[in-house]
């Protein structure tokens, strides 16, 4: 049962592995259960690691409104927070999480379950962006959208991961 362990803790963090690295593949003959391969290998993780807290891998932290700003918050605002895998430019994000009706400071969780694209994972060093969107929409920025970034690249399971959101 030790061995079982190791292969899925690799599986869910292979920087802490060494040279050993277990790759995730697609079930074979079934492109419809793809989507829930994360969550179910998720579970699966937490269940034979005897974590007791499904949420260890999830990254958590506060966005906070710079002293300087005085940003009213409408009821059409977005909070975006965003996960990449660190030093990875373009493309669509890891894992994006949208509030809306929030207030601030805004608490916020970034998970497996927040992964956008089938077949990825929340592992690996993660670099966290949070951007205030007056408009409630992803897009072009405007002068009034606010954003900030975490001051470092963190790990799933991280806690205190605080972001200061200014003007961009």
């Amino acid at each position: 049962m030790t061995a079982l362990r190791h292969a899925f803790a690799c599986l869910q963090n292979p920087s802490a592995c060494g040279e050993a690295r277990v790759t995730p593949r697609k079930p074979k003959g079934s492109a419809s259960l793809a989507w829930a391969t994360p969550v179910l290998v998720g579970l699966l993780l937490s269940a034979l690691s005897g974590c007791d807290d499904p949420d260890a891998q999830a990254v958590r932290g506060t966005v906070r409104l710079a002293p300087a700003v005085q940003a009213k918050i409408g009821g059409s605002d977005a909070l975006f927070v965003i996960a990449r895998e660190a030093g990875k430019q373009g493309g669509p994000p890891l894992a994006v999480i949208k509030m809306v009706g929030m207030s601030f400071p805004a608490e916020y969780r970034l998970s497996q379950e927040d992964v956008m694209m089938p077949g990825a994972w929340f592992r690996g060093k993660l670099e966290i962006k949070a951007t205030l969107r007056k408009s409630g929409f992803v897009g072009m920025p405007t002068k009034h959208d606010l954003a900030g970034n975490a001051a470092a690249a963190v790990e799933p399971g991280a806690k205190g991961v605080d972001i200061e959101l200014t003007p961009q």
